[in-house]
């Protein structure tokens, strides 16, 4: 039997909990807004949260959306989603 190293399907609680809080309104409806506008930009978490000046945010659960400890790549790929 293998062992998951996931936490519901993300890499980690940090990445899992900066994508369940990107899910919720009002960020769901402007991360959408903001793939509608170029959907193939690079980088299109770090650079939603750049243009919506929250770097320097946490989650309610204290999680910085910035932190080093997520996955960016599949934060990214989160973010092309919401448009397909």
């Amino acid at each position: 039997m293998s062992e998951n190293n996931t936490y519901n399907g993300w890499k980690n609680r940090d990445t899992w909990n900066v994508a369940l809080h990107m899910g919720e309104e009002p960020l769901y409806r402007l991360a959408v807004d903001y793939m509608k506008v170029d959907p193939d930009r690079d980088n299109p978490y770090i650079g939603f949260l750049l243009n919506n000046y929250m770097t320097h945010l946490v989650t309610p659960d204290g999680i910085d959306y910035m932190s080093d400890k997520l996955d960016f790549p599949a934060l990214n790929d989160m973010m092309r989603e919401l448009i397909s």
